[in-house]
């Protein structure tokens, strides 16, 4: 019975003990199974992680997408409308709605649909503040408008009457403005001084601006006009009968002819200082032009560049000229075709003591017919010929009061033939010769020449020379602008270098300390 008991007891405890790793058993595999769902989920997170871990260089990419394809990217996911929102949001312009139906949405949408990016404001506010005129201009003695755009001002705006400019102004000056759709009341404003003494035009077209002269204005003095059209001389003519009064005449004109010429020395009676340049046409009729003065003038500074104007005529001029001063001869392009044996008159009682000439090709016997009745000739500004050594002595032997020298190269010439030239100069004329002017020449200088290989020994036969200038000189390195030039000073004892900079060039001028 005892042994029934015992195994009685055993099996029981046996079957507990199955049971409860049975139950062991399961749990575990629960266990394990719970485990391997959560590093399921755990991967496929890492895996979501990773792939919206490029939402940076998506944003990226929808910086680059046109507005519309932003639209249809904004639809596609949470995500992408996270991503989308603030590109869409910076691009908003505030656009008129056509061409927001037209040009973002499409003319698919609705006219009538809302949407973020179209803004309309339907309420106007009234000005609350006005801009008052500037009163500086009522004292200023000049105004000048340079380089300005100036439009028709239309219906609605403020300024509906034209403004009047002040007595006190005594200087005007109209450059290189622009005008648009005929601005009446600007050219009014213009045209209600009544006291100018000095007027400057510079301007394609708008002859208008010159109406206030057609008829008598007598505190102008001085009149510069400068206009491209074909032809202004009738307004002109008619500014020069009203305005006998007139000092100083500067004239930039296309076209000339011999009835504005003969008008300036008929009625301009007071004349001083006459400038005419003229100005490039294409395809302009290439014959000399005849065009003369009727009768003497009392102009002091004349400067004359005109390509076209016959020696006959340059000649009526200059002999009508009897208290000239100061002359000037550019771009005379027709005195190089003639003969070699031209010559220029000049009036015996002129004192000329200012001679500027820049001829293409300068030949000698032009330029002897000059100087000799330049006899008191102070400054000589003259561009040499390519073949210039007789040129130079006849300035040597005829200026015997030249106090200031320019000199610039034949625009003929270049490399080593310009390089000859330059010591020819030098070793020839400068150091060798036996030229009148160098007992009183104060003041050469010498155009397109190179500083660096000059020096002080070319010059002592100078005997009152004060400096010498080197203009527009190219810095040592070109990249870099007010640099401090370093020189042989070995080469230019008793001179000091006076500099002044430019932006790309600068000048040199040398200063004799001894003088």
């Amino acid at each position: 019975m005892a042994r029934v008991l015992r195994s009685a007891l055993k099996n029981s405890q046996i079957k507990e003990d199955l049971t409860s790793k049975l139950s062991v058993c399961k749990k575990s595999k629960v266990i394990k199974r719970n485990t391997k769902k959560k590093l399921v989920d755990k991967s496929e997170g890492s895996q979501q992680n990773n792939i919206w871990s490029i939402s940076s260089i998506i944003s990226n990419i929808f910086e680059y997408t046109d507005f519309k394809d932003l639209v249809e990217f904004n639809t596609v996911c949470k995500r992408w409308s996270h991503l989308t929102n603030p590109i869409i949001h910076k691009t908003i312009k505030l656009q008129r709605k056509r061409a927001i139906q037209n040009k973002i949405h499409d003319k698919r949408f609705n006219k009538a649909a809302k949407t973020d990016a179209e803004v309309e404001i339907r309420n106007y506010y009234e000005p609350r503040s006005v801009y008052k005129h500037d009163n500086s201009i009522n004292s200023a003695p000049g105004v000048s408008f340079k380089a300005v755009g100036i439009k028709k001002i239309i219906k609605g705006k403020f300024i509906t009457e034209a403004a009047v400019l002040p007595q006190s102004l005594t200087k005007l000056a109209i450059q290189n403005i622009y005008l648009y759709k005929n601005p009446e009341l600007f050219v009014q404003t213009i045209n209600s001084h009544t006291s100018l003494s000095e007027y400057k035009f510079n301007l394609y077209c708008g002859s208008s601006f010159i109406d206030p002269f057609f008829k008598r204005y007598s505190t102008l003095k001085t009149f510069e006009y400068n206009c491209g059209q074909l032809d202004q001389s009738q307004s002109l003519i008619k500014v020069f009968k009203s305005n006998p009064q007139l000092e100083t005449l500067k004239l930039w004109l296309s076209c000339c002819n011999d009835e504005l010429m003969t008008s300036i020395s008929r009625h301009l009676v007071n004349l001083e200082e006459f400038y005419f340049i003229e100005l490039y046409a294409y395809r302009r009729d290439k014959t000399s032009i005849i065009s003369k003065f009727s009768q003497p003038t009392k102009i002091k500074k004349l400067n004359l560049a005109w390509d076209r104007l016959s020696i006959c005529s340059l000649n009526s001029i200059l002999l009508n000229c009897p208290y000239l001063e100061e002359l000037c001869l550019d771009n005379f392009s027709k005195l190089q075709d003639l003969d070699s044996d031209i010559s220029i008159c000049l009036s015996k009682s002129s004192n000329i003591k200012k001679l500027n000439l820049k001829y293409g090709n300068l030949n000698v016997s032009l330029l002897n017919s000059v100087l000799m009745n330049c006899r008191r000739l102070k400054v000589l500004d003259i561009q040499l010929p390519r073949e210039w050594k007789e040129c130079i002595k006849v300035i040597g032997s005829t200026c015997i009061e030249l106090e200031k020298l320019a000199i610039w190269p034949s625009n003929k010439i270049y490399g080593q033939e310009r390089n000859t030239f330059y010591q020819e100069l030098y070793e020839i004329e400068f150091l060798s010769s036996n030229s009148l002017y160098k007992s009183t020449l104060k003041h050469p200088i010498l155009n397109q020449f190179n500083f660096y290989d000059s020096k002080a020994e070319y010059f002592k036969n100078f005997q009152k020379l004060k400096y010498i200038e080197y203009p527009y000189q190219i810095y040592p390195n070109r990249s870099i602008s007010n640099q401090e030039i370093e020189y042989n000073k070995d080469l230019w004892p008793n001179y000091n270098l006076v500099q002044k900079n430019y932006k790309y060039n600068f000048n040199a001028k040398m200063v004799n300390s001894l003088t």
